[in-house]
């Protein structure tokens, strides 16, 4: 009996072990650089937020952490919100970064891209940007349900190499340098509620002549991005939550995709902001030489204007309270701060 306790205390001994250098040599391989670590350190930045505190989430592609900046809205009307977005991200990967999110967070409302709705989405084709999303989430049902639904349209990835990113990224090894064995992305922080875009380059653009022509043609949906969308604004619409789709200023945006987005806004009843209107460019003072720095994404100072115009919208039609002077909520002006200075920074090194 004695000999059989010893061999259970062996084997567990064992197994532990294993685990914890499974887990420690993970941790190593996975990149930590780039985009992965901006979406690690965003994930791990979302989930470090008090439970119920943040007021709106956005969820979209890389124009919405180009081009809304919670904490300007933070600056100007006092309510929180945060981005969840990558470049590039898919319908799925939104839908089930909301799913995850309602885990911890009630928003009043939920502002959702139209980019992506056009577009299908090679889960094969655009695998790296989908282990930029997948990889850093906690293990958890709704991570493995969207590993689900990429393999089940993949004709390569298999849902074990995203529970087990070791068996992707194992040929790292000879890569591998300090950031790596350091296993500590968060040490740096990252307080800017997954806003990214702290650029002040401008593209020195100009609108088509034909920008935005009226038309009566429709634009078809991708009937894959379509769906999930549809369950994005069901989900939020069963537990009360508000939906605003927004389409940011792009100089590539035309009319029919326009009339596209507002039959599927009629059709749920819900708001649809497209900024790339006359009447919106104007009431934003978007200005394509000054306020983008590409033809799809806003550079900062465009940001600023956009998030302004947006936030003054969402505070009024939610009523959204104004906490910049709640003692719970002070962290939020300690990062606003670090924000200004970081982009101070930049600027000033622009004009050297």
């Amino acid at each position: 009996m004695k000999n059989k306790y010893i061999q259970i205390i062996k084997v567990t001994a064992f197994l532990g072990i294993f685990c914890l250098l499974f887990s420690y040599f993970t941790k190593t391989l996975i990149p930590k650089d780039g985009a992965f670590a901006t979406t690690l350190e965003n994930n791990m930045a979302f989930n470090d937020q008090p439970e119920n505190s943040i007021d709106v989430l956005f969820l979209g592609a890389s124009t919405f952490f180009q081009g809304i900046s919670p904490l300007f809205m933070w600056e100007d009307y006092g309510f929180t919100g945060y981005v969840r977005a990558i470049s590039g991200q898919a319908p799925a990967v939104s839908y089930h970064y909301l799913v995850e999110s309602l885990k911890y967070q009630k928003p009043a409302v939920v502002v959702i891209d139209t980019t992506s709705l056009f577009a299908d989405y090679d889960v094969d084709e655009k695998e790296g940007k989908l282990r930029i999303a997948i990889d850093p989430m906690n293990l958890s049902a709704e991570k493995l349900e969207l590993v689900m639904d990429v393999v089940s349209r993949s004709e390569r990835q298999t849902v074990i190499s995203y529970l087990f990113p070791i068996l992707r990224y194992h040929s790292r090894w000879d890569d591998l340098d300090k950031l790596d064995f350091t296993n500590d992305v968060k040490k740096v922080g990252y307080p800017y509620k997954g806003f990214y875009g702290i650029r002040i380059e401008t593209g020195d653009l100009e609108f088509p002549e034909d920008y935005m022509q009226p038309t009566d043609t429709i634009t078809p949906f991708s009937k894959d991005s379509l769906n999930y969308f549809e369950k994005m604004i069901r989900l939020c619409q069963e537990n009360d939550i508000g939906v605003v789709i927004v389409t940011l200023p792009r100089v590539n945006w035309d009319y029919s995709r326009h009339l596209a987005v507002k039959q599927l806004a009629d059709t749920y009843n819900i708001q649809y902001i497209d900024y790339c209107l006359d009447e919106l460019l104007d009431a934003t003072d978007i200005n394509t030489t000054t306020d983008f720095w590409d033809e799809l994404h806003l550079n900062i100072l465009g940001a600023q204007k956009v998030s302004h115009h947006l936030g003054a919208y969402l505070q009024k039609t939610f009523d959204l309270a104004d906490k910049r002077n709640d003692p719970a909520y002070q962290q939020w002006n300690i990062d606003l701060q670090t924000y200004k200075d970081d982009f101070a920074k930049v600027i000033a090194a622009a004009a050297e």
